[in-house]
C-alpha cells in the first residue's frame, strides 16, 4: 500500500471513531465512565479527534498542502439556522 492510500485510510478509520464515540455521548451522555478503560465518552472522542487531526497533519506533509481547519463561518450559520 502506498504511503498516502494508508494516510487516507487512517484518516477514514478515525473519522470512523468519532463517530462511534459521538454516539456513546449521545446515547449514554459524554460523562458516563466506560468500565473498561476508565475513560468517559467525551475524553474518549477528544481523544479521536486529536488522532483525526495528527493524521491531517501528516496528510499535509505528504501533499504538501494545508488542510483549513479554521470554521466555516457559512456552515456556523447553517449549523445555528437547522
Amino acid at each position: 500500500m502506498k504511503r498516502l492510500d494508508a494516510l487516507l485510510s487512517l484518516l477514514m478509520e478515525e473519522a470512523s471513531e468519532i463517530a462511534q464515540e459521538a454516539s456513546k455521548c449521545q446515547r449514554f451522555t459524554p460523562h458516563h465512565v466506560d468500565p473498561i478503560s476508565g475513560r468517559t465518552n467525551l475524553t474518549k472522542l477528544r481523544i479521536e479527534v486529536r488522532d483525526l487531526m495528527s493524521v491531517l497533519y501528516k496528510l499535509e506533509l505528504e501533499l504538501g498542502i494545508g488542510f483549513d481547519i479554521s470554521p466555516d463561518p457559512a456552515k456556523l450559520e447553517r449549523i445555528e439556522k437547522y
